[in-house]
């Protein structure tokens, strides 16, 4: 039975091109072999494949990775301040004008007088509550 080696692929030698079709494919530059053509479709956008270089090959996988990791970590140790913004929240569905969450997270700050780490933030700002 083979097993597959996995192939390490520097990031900078990686960039976006055009397949011809009006769809766009990862290469890598020095070889110009294909190194991700979205299943066969190509990306639509030079965008869309832009995104997809970062969260695989430059580390976006990983970094989302951590912040959830960083997150669910800070709500076990936070339970009651996670609680207070969830129910800050429950409280916003109901009523007209909502609070944005970043008002929440500096008014939930202040009443607990502890500061929430950034990475948390960026995580609740995200909408991944």
């Amino acid at each position: 039975m083979k097993k597959n080696k996995k192939i390490v692929i520097d990031p900078s030698d990686l960039e976006i091109s055009s397949d011809g079709k009006g769809r766009f494919v990862i290469i890598n530059k020095n070889t110009k072999d294909v190194i991700d053509d979205a299943q066969g479709y190509g990306y639509k956008t030079k965008e869309g494949a832009n995104k997809c270089l970062w969260y695989l090959f430059k580390g976006g996988k990983d970094t989302i990775e951590n912040q959830k990791n960083l997150y669910l970590k800070w709500k076990q140790e936070n339970k009651e301040m996670y609680k207070r913004i969830d129910d800050i929240l429950f409280i916003n569905f109901d009523e007209q004008e909502h609070e944005e969450m970043i008002d929440i997270i500096v008014r939930v700050e202040k009443e607990f007088d502890k500061i929430i780490p950034n990475e948390v933030r960026t995580y609740l700002l995200k909408g991944k509550f």
